[in-house]
């Protein structure tokens, strides 16, 4: 019914309800499951096989979860309204999706992941690629109301997850080639698949819009933790409207009610989605 907090639905126009869902670090996704009765001997949960490249983690096929249906199981604290009462109208009436297609990007930037034997980098394209430190400046400075287009690289021979805070991004393109309308994304973690050695780097491209997000300085990083903590991170501050230049995206119509929707950060000139990194339904 979500993935990364953004309800299905909202994602794309058109779009239907998926079938399958990737999952890596990060990534969320929220359903219902109808449970197995007394009959059944064993219900599961399973992952299936990954390759993640050459140089990454063994991610065969395994069970997840184990679910027993018992007669005399503990009742949970909460159960499911049974018939399902109708569906709240969502936070966001205009699908995100079709809302960022239609603004203008004021800025393209590329960036690519790579990595040697003992460290991992992101690193801005035409840099030189350096670790992380926390000492380290912005590597990326912004302007809160900025519309940009991100285009990255997996030059490395093992799949890299792009994570960013504070904000959403919709994936408009895989490899260079545009994503169909009702298929578009609108996300937090993006999974960028391993370089086999030969041809084009894999790429995504994906739009960030910075009209919500909370001024301050975040971080955006692989979201493998033994990638990000050996240096696959880095620095982006945004900075306030009214110490930066005019954004030259176009303005869309509010689609936040009121701050009472705001589940978390506080709304902003520039608000065109909720502040912070999930969303809900209002009360």
């Amino acid at each position: 019914i979500a993935l990364d907090g953004v309800p299905v639905g909202t994602q794309a126009a058109g779009a239907a309800r998926p079938t399958s869902v990737s999952l890596p670090g990060a990534r969320r996704a929220e359903f219902i499951v109808s449970g197995p009765d007394t009959s059944v001997a064993t219900a599961q949960v399973v992952t299936l096989a990954v390759d993640t490249g050459p140089a990454g983690d063994a991610d065969p096929a395994r069970p997840l979860i184990l679910i027993l249906a018992r007669n005399d199981a503990v009742v949970p604290r909460w159960r499911m309204p049974i018939p399902l009462a109708p569906p709240r109208p969502l936070m966001l009436p205009v699908p995100a999706a079709a809302a960022l297609l239609s603004m203008s990007p004021n800025v393209s930037r590329r960036l690519f992941f790579s990595q040697d034997e003992m460290s991992f980098y992101i690193t801005i394209d035409g840099q030189t690629p350096a670790r992380y430190a926390t000492a380290d400046p912005p590597a990326i400075v912004t302007t809160q109301g900025s519309v940009e287009d991100w285009f990255l690289e997996n030059r490395a021979s093992e799949d890299h997850v792009f994570h960013i805070h504070q904000v959403h991004f919709l994936v408009m393109e895989r490899n260079n080639v545009p994503i169909p309308p009702a298929q578009l994304e609108y996300i937090d973690s993006v999974i960028t698949p391993f370089w086999p050695g030969t041809g084009p780097f894999p790429s995504v491209k994906l739009r960030m819009d910075f009209g919500s997000i909370t001024v301050g300085v975040f971080v955006y990083h692989c979201h493998l933790i033994g990638h990000e903590d050996n240096g696959m991170m880095a620095k982006i501050q945004v900075l306030g409207a009214t110490v930066a230049s005019t954004s030259t995206s176009q303005p869309l119509a509010p689609i936040i009610s009121s701050a009472a929707d705001i589940t978390t950060g506080a709304a902003s000139p520039c608000s065109r989605f909720p502040s912070g990194d999930f969303f809900q339904e209002p009360a």
